[in-house]
């Protein structure tokens, strides 16, 4: 005996794959919307007085780094623990970044949809700083007749740049396309590197002959890290834009019902 029996098959399709959906098929999870609570005027006020500063500090780095790479290329005993402070302090003011997002997280800003302009600022500052220079000090030595350091020195400098300018094209790409954007741990660390390696080349210990090729040595070593984080930060944009690209497609689930013969027995 046969029996006609209407069963629901429930399917989901992605792309061009078709998968049977569990038996039960669970309620959508809750929604819990956040209300929107705009800043108060002291928030405000404050807020956009914290990131001015920051934005002062940024130009205070810029600025800094030229005059600094001006007295290195006219100065030759430029090698002092003086311009080492004066490094220094400029390199720490690269840590204006968490002032800046602390500002606009008190004016309640929204940066989920495109990177802040400031930041690149931010950026540009950093890149003034560092190989403005290491230009400046492979121009110094040069006329001070040590050449191959000189070298090193511009040849690490010069890779840096087209690094820089490739991560910098790349961020901007990704930046228009709702992509975070900022610097990952590996960037920081090659940052550090680098103002450690700047610093022992401005200081004294750097007009030994010894030191002085193992600084050179040391530029060299921040080429393999400047590379590297810029690899690192492309395919972590290339992961987000698959994973972005993945969300948008559209799961269409459709229920089918269609009619089977399923033979039945019953006892005589």
């Amino acid at each position: 005996m046969l029996a006609e029996i209407s069963i629901k098959q429930y399917y989901c399709t992605m792309s061009i794959e078709i998968q049977e959906a569990p038996e039960t098929i669970e309620s959508p999870p809750e929604l819990h919307l956040v209300e929107y609570v705009p800043p108060t005027d002291t928030e405000r006020h404050l807020g956009v007085a914290i990131e001015q500063a920051a934005n002062g500090l940024t130009a205070a780095r810029a600025v800094g780094g030229i005059a600094l790479a001006e007295h290195i290329k006219a100065t030759p005993d430029y090698q002092s623990w003086r311009t080492v402070g004066a490094f220094v302090i400029l390199a720490a003011t690269d840590g204006e970044g968490w002032l800046s997002r602390l500002g606009r997280k008190l004016q309640r800003k929204d940066e989920s949809k495109r990177r802040p302009l400031n930041a690149y600022g931010d950026q540009l500052a950093d890149k003034i700083l560092v190989n403005g220079v290491m230009l400046a000090i492979a121009k110094r030595e040069k006329a001070n007749g040590h050449d191959i350091y000189a070298k090193t020195v511009e040849e690490a400098s010069e890779i840096t740049i087209v690094r820089d300018l490739a991560v910098t094209a790349d961020r901007v790409v990704a930046d228009f396309q709702g992509i975070d954007t900022r610097a990952q741990k590996g960037g920081k660390r090659k940052a550090a590197e680098q103002y450690a390696v700047i610093a022992a080349a401005l200081s004294p210990i750097a007009k030994n002959p010894i030191a002085r090729a193992g600084i050179g040595l040391a530029f060299l070593h921040t080429i393999k890290s400047a590379v590297e984080s810029g690899i690192s930060l492309h395919a972590s944009f290339r992961e987000r834009r698959k994973a972005r690209k993945l969300a948008r497609k559209v799961v269409a689930c459709t229920t089918q019902e269609r009619s089977v013969d399923i033979p039945l027995s019953f006892p005589q």
